[in-house]
């Protein structure tokens, strides 16, 4: 329901803060207001080379994009604050200054410097680099596995111990669609075949349809003989990675990097409730644009 208020809900004044200092918006202003240019005639070259770009709504000035809405323009303290709160803030999950960038883009706001200021921005994050990634595995080759359309190719994996949360639960069972990078994810106080078996049925099945084919490693949880007959019964094709070349599930390992940096870095001081943020850090990653195609899990679930 929505509550639509005809008047104020609180009586205060209003102000709003104007800075006079010029900055990288002025002379844009300036020319789109009067007409006028810089003295520098390089600087005016280039004004008047970009200024169709933008536009003014309300004294404020608008960027054009090729398939976005109006971009606000944001001053450089505007655009500190608008870094520090995508990449701190509630829904935060201090994603890589590419993904930043490109978040504080879908928000709809603009800056020339925004991809080159949101890398600094996360090498500056003292938290970023504490649980930063470090890859410590020689390079290999990958054992690509193609899936054909949505949800018809899954791979699971377990992340941890973590610190023992409530229930007594202290490990991850993660499943990544290998088409649209959809990831599910649920606590697991141990690892079972009965588990792995439930998290199959409920949370991929009952949700997306059976797929043809489930990726997994040789944990034993994955090779007993009810998860097998399960499989075998709805029609599902089990693809066992080799131990010598784990490889082969690397969509899944890499998945899982992610959230572990992501449950490292937003969870830090969460301690034992880690297992009740899980879904914040799923959010955030199922919004994130994935490197591979360029394109977030989220949208490509609904297309």
């Amino acid at each position: 329901m929505r509550e639509v208020l005809n008047a104020p809900s609180i009586e205060k004044q209003e102000a709003m803060q104007i800075s006079k200092i010029e900055n990288w918006m002025t002379p844009y202003l300036r020319y789109l207001a009067d007409g006028s240019l810089p003295e520098d005639t390089e600087k005016a070259k280039q004004i008047k080379k970009t200024v169709g770009w933008y536009t003014v709504v309300d004294r404020r000035l608008y960027r054009r994009g090729y398939s976005t809405t109006y971009l606000r323009c944001l001053s450089p303290e505007e655009a500190d604050y608008a870094l520090g709160e995508v990449h701190l803030g509630i829904c935060g999950s201090h994603v890589g200054g590419k993904n930043l960038a490109f978040k504080i883009m879908r928000q709809g706001y603009y800056w020339p410097s925004m991809k080159k200021d949101a890398l600094e921005f996360v090498k500056k994050c003292e938290i970023c680099q504490l649980y930063g990634n470090l890859h410590h595995q020689p390079s290999a080759d990958l054992k690509s596995l193609q899936a054909p359309w949505p949800f018809a190719q899954w791979g699971l994996d377990i992340l941890g111990p973590f610190s023992i949360a409530t229930g007594q639960r202290k490990f991850i069972i993660a499943g990544i669609d290998y088409f649209t990078k959809w990831v599910e994810a649920a606590p697991l106080a141990k690892i079972t075949e009965h588990n792995a078996l439930e998290f199959l049925r409920q949370s991929i099945v009952c949700r997306f349809g059976v797929p043809e084919v489930v990726v997994t490693d040789n944990g034993t949880q994955f090779l007993g003989k009810r998860f097998t007959k399960y499989c075998t019964s709805l029609g599902i094709k089990l693809v066992h990675t080799s131990v010598a070349y784990p490889q082969a599930n690397g969509q899944v390992e890499v998945t899982n990097r992610t959230l572990l940096h992501g449950l490292k870095t937003k969870l830090e001081d969460a301690g034992g409730s880690w297992a009740d943020k899980l879904p914040s850090v799923l959010w955030s990653y199922r919004t994130t644009t994935e490197g591979t195609n360029a394109r977030r899990p989220w949208p490509m679930l609904r297309d």
